[in-house]
């Protein structure tokens, strides 16, 4: 177990917030090469009020929330959002295909063996975007604190399925899978890869397309849930170890740029990404 107390400082989008102090800490998974799995003690976490002063929204934060998972894109984006919204919260070190991932224990949290998954007061909750969505819709980051009929909040999620669909898993997923690291596990697919790519270079004009004129986020010029995880697709694509690298395009490029530049993102990669984790 490795604890740590972080001062998150909140983002430029959250300047209409009071200002607030997010703990974080570690909590180390058993070993992989372990036999034995131990119960997490978890202890409550001081509770936050935030204040949303655009949307005159008050919220109370008494929750216990506990992240698993490290080591991804897709862990990022939770880690992200949480950092984003300055929430308190532990994080326990779970890898993908981890021997602790398809333990009885942590089956019990997301029985699909995958990471991330969330906890909030030992109620589960899995699938990085359902729990992005989720935390933005609750705690009020951009547009998704407007009223439930705001186009605006239509927008997010009409860019957030496109960038989980069109983006993750339809095409960078299967890259990388069949044509990347994951290939080893899954096997070697040229026709599996190639299709993948073309479908991302052409999807992912849709959003060059968007972001022309130096436009800095997705939706009503404010950072929201659908920057994140548009951002961290962008970010998948990019590290992915390939032959011959996708192409991301350059208003894209300078998007993702941005975004790494905000203070949750890169508090959230330097704890999603910890050389100290196991």
């Amino acid at each position: 177990m490795f604890p740590a107390n972080v001062k998150f400082t909140s983002g430029d989008r959250m300047g209409a917030m009071t200002k607030t102090i997010a703990q974080f800490r570690r909590i180390s998974a058993p070993s992989h090469h372990s036999k034995t799995y131990r119960s997490k003690q978890v202890r409550p976490l001081v509770s936050a009020q935030f204040r949303h002063q655009e949307f005159g929204v008050e919220t109370e934060m008494n929750e216990n929330i506990v992240v698993y998972g490290i080591g991804t894109t897709r862990t990022l984006r939770v880690h992200w959002v949480l950092n984003e919204l300055s929430l308190p919260y532990d994080s326990v070190d779970v890898r993908p295909r981890s021997e602790y991932a398809f333990s009885d224990e942590y089956k019990k949290i997301n029985p699909s063996s995958k990471v991330p998954a969330i906890t909030i007061d030992d109620t589960p909750l899995t699938e990085s975007a359902a729990i992005c969505l989720y935390l933005a819709d609750r705690y009020g980051l951009g547009g998704s604190a407007e009223e439930v009929d705001s186009i605006n909040r239509a927008e997010i999620y009409q860019w957030s399925l496109f960038a989980m669909t069109e983006l993750d898993a339809h095409t960078l997923y299967t890259l990388f899978k069949h044509g990347g690291r994951l290939a080893k596990i899954y096997g070697e697919s040229e026709v599996a890869a190639t299709c993948a790519r073309e479908g991302f270079e052409t999807q992912i004009v849709k959003v060059e397309n968007e972001l022309e004129g130096s436009k800095q986020f997705l939706v009503d010029d404010r950072f929201s849930v659908a920057d994140i995880l548009m951002g961290t697709c962008l970010q998948f694509a990019l590290n992915l170890t390939l032959a011959t690298p996708v192409e991301v395009p350059p208003n894209c490029v300078r998007y993702l740029a941005d975004l790494k530049a905000r203070k949750g993102f890169k508090e959230a990669y330097r704890l999603n990404y910890s050389e100290t984790a196991p």
